[in-house]
């Protein structure tokens, strides 16, 4: 079973993490990518139907979210320089 769904949009590229599954894991969600990107942890932003955190990573910025009843999930901006399949073979250990 896949870990991960990356989905390729005109804003950029969204990697949505299953084992994640709701908002109430954000938080564990994201201590797991900051680990294994090796940054530190952000400050979490709330917004009405969603939480957010922006990570520096590779000199660029990611954002962490999690919306409602999607699955927690990196993005990735447009034209970034960071592959969204080396991001999950680093969470990972291999592309899933």
């Amino acid at each position: 079973m896949p870990k991960t769904h990356i989905l390729e949009k005109e804003n950029g590229t969204f990697i949505f993490f299953f084992e994640y599954g709701s908002e109430e894991k954000f938080d564990s969600f994201l201590k797991f990518i900051c680990k294994k990107l090796k940054v530190s942890v952000p400050h979490v932003e709330n917004s009405p139907y969603s939480f957010f955190a922006y990570i520096e990573y590779g000199g660029e910025v990611l954002t962490a979210s999690s919306d409602g009843g999607f699955e927690c999930y990196l993005h990735i901006p447009k034209n970034s320089q960071i592959s969204a399949k080396k991001l999950v073979k680093r969470c990972y250990g291999f592309f899933s």
